[in-house]
């Protein structure tokens, strides 16, 4: 499996310019991973409702610009 700076080279090879990634609000482990990664806040959704359990959440949006990432 590459290691992330193999990853970050491969998607600049391939013409990416950003990584996207996404969590429900409430989950703080994902957003601290997220955080500790170099992700920043790009934009939150509408309120949505899980089909499964009824619960209603929100998706927090980041992104991380990979012409800084070394």
């Amino acid at each position: 499996m590459p290691d992330y700076s193999e990853a970050v080279i491969e998607a600049r090879n391939q013409g990416a310019k950003e990584f996207h990634c996404s969590y429900r609000e409430k989950n703080l482990a994902s957003k601290r991973l997220q955080d500790a990664c170099g992700f920043k806040f790009d934009y939150r959704s509408e309120e949505k409702t899980d089909p499964r359990t009824g619960e209603i959440y929100v998706v927090v949006n980041d992104k991380k610009d990979l012409q800084y990432v070394v």
